[in-house]
Formats: C-alpha cells, sequence, structure tokens
C-alpha cells in the first residue's frame, strides 16, 4: 500500500496534497474513574496545486488540515505492554440522516478545514502496525460540504498522560500507569510541568 497519499475530491475534481506534519498522540486520564483514553488525528497539507492545476509557489498554497476530535479509546482495549495491538482499533462513523448541525457538532468524530472546518459526516479509520512506535493510519470518508477524502501516512505515536491540580497524582504513580500499558524501552520520556498541572510525554526516539 502506497503509504503516502493525502487525497481530497471536490465535485468531481481530484486534489493532491503534499503533507508537511502529522501526530498521532494518545491521552491516557489519570483519574480512578476515568474508562477511556482519547486518540487524536492532527494532518497538515497544502495543495501540490491550484485549483487550475499551475504549479504555485510553496508559501501560496492553501493550507489544509485534517483532524479528529478526541476519539474515545476504551482502556479496556489497550492490552498490557503490547504497542503492536493498537492496530486492533477501528473507527467507523457515518452520521445519522435528519439530525441538525448542532446534533453532528455534538457527535461527529473530525473536521477538514479548508478556509473552513467541514464535519466528517462519514469516515473509516484504520491502523497498522509498521515498526517500533510506528503505525500506518489509513483514512477515508465524506465531509458535510460533500468533500471525499483519503489520507494513507506512516506517523509514530506519541503517548500524554495529564495530571492535573485537582487530581494531583505523582510522577511516581503516572509512570507506574504509563508502564501498565506500555513498555518504556520503546518510548524516550520527558517530564514537563506547568502551573500545578505535571504531563508525561512519550514519544518514538
Amino acid at each position: 500500500m502506497t503509504t503516502d497519499i493525502f487525497r481530497i475530491i471536490d465535485q468531481g475534481i481530484v486534489q493532491e496534497l503534499a503533507v508537511h506534519s502529522t501526530c498521532l498522540e494518545l491521552c491516557i486520564p489519570t483519574g480512578d474513574y476515568e474508562k477511556n483514553a482519547q486518540l487524536l488525528i492532527d494532518i497538515q497539507a497544502v495543495f501540490k496545486h491550484d485549483h487550475n492545476h499551475l504549479e504555485v509557489r510553496e508559501d501560496k498554497r492553501t493550507p489544509v488540515r485534517i483532524h479528529t476530535g478526541s476519539l474515545d479509546i476504551p482502556l479496556k482495549d489497550i492490552p498490557k505492554r503490547d504497542i503492536k495491538s493498537l492496530e486492533n482499533i477501528e473507527v467507523d462513523y457515518e452520521e445519522k440522516r435528519g439530525g441538525d448541525k448542532s446534533e453532528r457538532q455534538a457527535v461527529s468524530p473530525g473536521a477538514l478545514y479548508i478556509y473552513f472546518h467541514e464535519l466528517f459526516i462519514e469516515t473509516h479509520i484504520r491502523f497498522v502496525y509498521v515498526k517500533k512506535g510506528v503505525f500506518l493510519v489509513h483514512m477515508h470518508g465524506e465531509t458535510e460540504f460533500g468533500k471525499v477524502f483519503e489520507i494513507t501516512q506512516n506517523i509514530p505515536l506519541q503517548v500524554t498522560i495529564s495530571s492535573f491540580d485537582i487530581k494531583k497524582k505523582s510522577k511516581k504513580e503516572m509512570l507506574l500507569l504509563f508502564k501498565t500499558y506500555f513498555d518504556t524501552g520503546d518510548f524516550e520520556l520527558q517530564w514537563k510541568e506547568e502551573n500545578n498541572d505535571v504531563y508525561l510525554n512519550a514519544i518514538v526516539p
């Protein structure tokens, strides 16, 4: 499978994009009663050509962003210390027809941004483990204004654990929680403190 695809079809016109940044972040809560982690996908790109299919300068290309909100991932679906098993997560969303836009805003898992946000009315997301800490992310779907998108990118996983002042956890407790799900040898761990909040960020070295 080709791994560098960002394609949009708008009113029958196929537009290819060049990706310049990607993010795949899993945020694990520290609350004792939390049942879900949140998965964020954020991919930014520019059109390779303008709408007349003419070459344009890099700094004049239209910026495009596709992103999910925080997709809820049940913690029970993250088997212990097996990062590869995250490829079993699948997202299938199709809007229930007839709902008004305020209802769609509440449930749509993401949006495509070209000049303004267009919520997904349908999307399918799959993950395939490629190598240490890196997943192939495949997304396709349609926006509320009829744009069809397809994206296939290799993206390294980031994991973030946050401890906020109102439900403070020690660094030792946060590290223990991280080790419940992941092997520290797969990541480079970084600590960040901001005001009274503490963040453990794990990235693929």
